[in-house]
């Protein structure tokens, strides 16, 4: 076989595998439709994957060509193996003929790729302009719909909202469930103070040792806070429930709104997409344009959120939030009044076991009223109350004496707004003086 037959089919070889290289990087290419030019870049690599596969083809007819015209000075034997070598052979396979039929079809007779001629690029052209001028008309009519329905989501929401917030206020000012619950929130504090003020006075009376006086009284003390504490809390969150049913239902209604704005802008982007991906023109400005559909309904969203819980310039009026505010501030007037109390309570005990300095130092008393949202996790165990002082004794002591005969049955609790104000400090006194001391059962006479 002869040098130069030997040169072309070792260029053949080398051609036919970079070309098969360009060629799948041209298809990958044309796969691509993330870029912005997607159909322009798709058209390139699909002539260059055409390009590849005609050159190709062409090499490797030369190199065949010129191995099997210039063998008369090599032998039969090395002739055939070198074909094998090459994977040449007389007979095509099936994928070589399908392979040569397409070449045929998409390549002119003479090999190679045929330019774009400047009618065909006009053309292409010429279509683009009318695609590009299509899309933006369909465009422009999504954005103004997409604008009107944002001004009728916003005017009905706003409507939506004024007529639940105007009937809920109508029927907090009707429902008598909270007025009757602060007052007997002020009645249950009013009998727990005055008891603590009456057994402060039985107290200064005993024999006890000061010191242990004063350590009764700060666990007494102590108790009646706590226990105020959490009957105000109660309140409290029986008023901001009221708020809380209204949030709930407000946010359906928000949620209906912005359905409408949203689904809207879902449809126009499924209506544009793949036509701004096949756009020979296609431009980052198209694509900002296009996400700007989307990015409408959540600016909508945030507005609409902020106008409904009042961080908006343009927020809705509250006319519930009005009277709860009323009523709040009636809660704060009996917590006031509650913490002048304790505070007086706290420095007459700090003065007759301690002396006046310590009572003049004392700050005054704060009801630390928690967020009805926050949890107890944390909190420590309770203890069991080991009663140190009779229920009997107690009320004795306090000038109210009450017999009452003892059964293996206890009788049923009473709420504290049905119980006398000795009844309450008795039970607060029990579990003071179990907690000063534990282990020792009192069972001295005040």
């Amino acid at each position: 076989m002869s040098s130069k037959a030997s040169s072309v089919a070792a260029e053949a070889v080398k051609s036919t595998h970079s070309l098969k290289d360009a060629a799948e990087t041209a298809a990958a290419v044309a796969e691509d439709p993330v870029v912005a030019a997607a159909s322009s870049m798709s058209l390139k690599a699909s002539i260059l994957a055409q390009s590849a596969s005609a050159t190709a083809s062409s090499v490797a007819s030369q190199a065949k060509q010129v191995v099997f015209s210039d063998n008369s000075s090599d032998d039969d034997g090395e002739d055939e193996d070198f074909r094998d070598l090459l994977g040449i052979s007389d007979d095509l396979t099936p994928i070589e003929e399908a392979v040569q039929e397409e070449n045929e079809a998409q390549t002119p007779a003479e090999g190679g790729w045929k330019p774009e001629t400047e009618e065909e690029k006009a053309a292409r052209e010429a279509r683009t302009v009318e695609n590009r001028k299509s899309l933006m008309t369909r465009h422009a009519s999504w954005e103004e719909q997409l604008k009107a329905q944002v001004e009728a989501s916003h005017r009905d929401l706003r409507q939506d909202i004024l007529d639940l917030r105007k009937k809920a206020a109508e029927e907090l000012k009707e429902d008598t469930s909270i007025r009757t619950d602060m007052d007997a929130l002020e009645t249950e504090a009013g009998k727990l103070l005055k008891g603590a003020e009456k057994y402060l006075k039985a107290l200064k009376k005993e024999t006890k040792p000061q010191e242990e006086k004063a350590l009764l009284w700060e666990k007494v003390f102590d108790k009646v806070e706590s226990k105020l504490a959490d009957r105000i809390q109660e309140t409290e969150t029986l008023v901001n429930s009221w708020y809380d049913d209204l949030a709930a239902k407000e946010a359906v209604i928000i949620a209906t709104r912005l359905d409408e704005v949203q689904s809207l802008a879902d449809r126009a982007q499924e209506d544009l997409g793949l036509d701004y991906v096949w756009l020979g023109d296609v431009s980052y400005h198209d694509w900002q344009r296009f996400h700007d559909l989307m990015r409408t309904w959540e600016k909508f969203r945030d507005d609409a959120n902020n106008m409904v819980n009042g961080t908006h310039p343009q927020s809705y009026p509250n006319a519930v939030q009005l009277v709860i505010e009323e009523l709040e501030g009636e809660v704060q007037d009996i917590i006031g009044g509650v913490e002048t109390r304790l505070t007086s309570l706290r420095r007459d005990g700090l003065r007759a076991f301690t002396g006046e300095a310590e009572a003049a130092e004392a700050p005054e008393v704060t009801i630390p009223v928690a967020d009805p949202q926050e949890t107890e996790a944390g909190a420590a165990p309770v203890e069991p109350v080991l009663i140190g002082r009779g229920k009997a004794e107690v009320e004795a002591a306090l000038g109210t004496v009450e017999s009452q005969e003892q059964t293996e049955v206890p009788p049923p609790v009473k709420p504290d707004s049905a119980k006398s104000a000795e009844e309450i400090v008795s039970e607060v006194v029990q579990e003071a003086e179990a907690e000063a001391d534990p282990l020792k059962v009192v069972h001295s006479e005040l």
